[in-house]
């Protein structure tokens, strides 16, 4: 019964890895809408020039995006490496209760 509720709460931890990843992504993307532009012309979205970038945020305000789009990565791909650590015990040890039967 103890492998049960390991395997639960494995199953536990794996939704908040991938809820945490989903999150970043988001928040990724979200920072990152500021640094573009759309143009119907030109065909599509365009990362818009450095100083154009300067004059809308300044620099202090730049560094802060990328700082947090740097954090924000860094932390969706920790989470990312735990999601895939925590499937691979979770399936490992499904399989063991599994051929325990």
């Amino acid at each position: 019964m103890a492998i049960h509720q390991y395997i639960e709460q494995l199953t536990k931890r794996e939704a908040l890895y991938s809820k945490r990843v989903q999150h970043c992504l988001l928040v990724i993307v979200l920072a990152v809408l500021p640094l573009t532009t759309f143009s119907s012309g030109a065909g599509g979205f365009h990362v818009k020039s450095f100083s154009v970038l300067v004059r809308q945020f300044g620099e202090v305000g730049l560094s802060m995006l990328f700082t947090l789009i740097i954090i924000t990565a860094l932390v969706g791909l920790r989470s990312l490496w735990k999601l895939h650590k925590t499937a691979r015990l979770r399936a490992k040890h499904e399989w063991n209760a599994y051929s325990l039967r």
